[in-house]
């Protein structure tokens, strides 16, 4: 019986040990990859971040694109994923009933980024910055739509992304502890800044789409032409990031509502008149609200003045009939081409 007991305790104890060991080697692994994590920190990189001179912004091919990090743009930043958390109302896309955000104003921000990679940030708002003072006195100058679009405290549209995007409020928070802001913007770069560099990488300023820049309703039908008369407008309200910046479409006959005549025969009409009688939200008679999809190209102005915004170039509008999600294309009942381009 003893030596029974003895060879039980002697296995026990041979599994304890060996447990202990494996804990003890995955403790250190851990401990480990967070150091190697950190190992970038450094005023060096928050000093390159804000002297871009010698980071290049590679475009990176989208089928080539390393896999997607928390660290990247929120969940749900292409339209591929975001079909069943979009909802129309009145021909207007509710983005944030369950992403959080705004989806088209994020594109824009990144576009916003893009376009002013190459800016001084560091010479425009110093080190660290107050108000509309920077490195403890000297007034900051703004004079570009680059400069504009960051609010104070932050010194870049890096910094900026994360306080909007992923909630990070540490700049806000200690914005008057220049030591505890030196820490948290050099962490913030070795954490985040090279899966930042990516996602802008591969941000689009080009063919960029919107379903609320421009908005159109159906006015009328007139049997003798044949045509659907619609009307659109443009606005000029639509932020980038959540302060003042906004993109401003370029030609000022965009800047009030225009009257529009699609050709369509009298069968085709009937029955988006009773597409519309069908549906609770609407009056049987018109205006009935379209949805509207604007392709747009955004720029910075070649001459740039208050309130300096954004400069976009219309491409392309379609008008689809009302739809609870992103329409289908039978939904299309037609489209205006434009020619016109963004300045840069």
């Amino acid at each position: 019986m003893m030596a029974f007991l003895k060879d039980i305790f002697s296995r026990y104890n041979h599994i304890l040990i060996n447990s202990l060991s494996l804990t003890l080697l995955l403790l250190g692994f851990v401990i480990s990859c967070k150091d190697s994590k950190k190992s970038n920190t450094g005023a060096s990189e928050y000093d390159k971040l804000m002297n871009k001179a010698d980071i290049v912004l590679e475009e990176k091919n989208s089928l080539e694109a390393e896999p997607q990090t928390e660290n990247k743009a929120p969940k749900g930043t292409t339209r591929d994923n975001l079909d069943m958390d979009v909802q129309f109302i009145s021909g207007i896309p509710m983005y944030n009933l369950s992403t959080g955000y705004n989806v088209e104003e994020h594109e824009r921000f990144l576009a916003a980024t893009k376009l002013c990679w190459s800016f001084d940030y560091k010479e425009t708002f110093g080190e660290t910055r107050k108000g509309n003072y920077k490195n403890g006195g000297e007034r900051i100058n703004i004079a570009s739509c680059c400069a504009s679009f960051i609010p104070s405290p932050f010194l870049s549209p890096f910094e900026y992304y994360y306080s909007l995007y992923h909630g990070n409020t540490d700049i806000k928070t200690y914005k008057n502890n220049v030591f505890k802001l030196k820490e948290i913007r050099e962490n913030l770069v070795s954490e985040n800044f090279e899966s930042f560099k990516n996602m802008i990488a591969e941000a689009k300023t080009d063919n960029l789409e919107s379903y609320s820049i421009s908005t159109s309703t159906i006015q009328n039908y007139n049997f003798d032409t044949e045509q659907l008369e619609i009307r659109y407008y443009i606005s000029n309200t639509k932020k980038v990031g959540s302060g003042n910046a906004r993109v401003q479409a370029t030609g000022n006959r965009l800047r009030r509502s225009v009257t529009h005549f699609i050709p369509m025969s009298p069968k085709k009409a009937k029955a988006i008149y009773e597409h519309y009688g069908s549906l609770n939200e609407y009056n049987k008679n018109p205006p009935f609200q379209l949805i509207t999809k604007t392709t747009y190209s955004m720029g910075i102005p070649a001459v740039e003045k208050r309130p300096y915004n954004f400069e976009i170039a219309l491409k392309k509008i379609e008008f689809f009939r009302s739809s609870k999600a992103y329409p289908e294309p039978e939904d299309k009942i037609g489209e205006i081409q434009f020619i016109e381009k963004p300045s840069a």
